[in-house]
């Protein structure tokens, strides 16, 4: 699951672009264990007016992904 959400060419293209369109101050999930690490890290560098909008972001791209295979 880690592959098909976080480590494939395509989903790590979905991350970049959908951080990208967002303007998220964080950068795409690469080698972190897992999604959830990711998601920590991002969320310490992120403003508190952002925060709501990278949780959304980190719930929805995985569904969206999941959704598209």
């Amino acid at each position: 699951m880690d592959h098909l959400l976080l480590r494939c060419p395509f989903s790590r293209q979905v991350w970049h672009d959908i951080i990208a369109w967002l303007s998220m101050p964080c950068t795409p999930p690469s080698y972190e264990p897992s999604l959830l690490d990711w998601w920590h890290t991002a969320r310490q560098g992120t403003p508190q007016s952002m925060r709501k909008g990278l949780a959304s972001m980190a719930l929805l791209t995985p569904r969206m992904i999941w959704k598209n295979r």
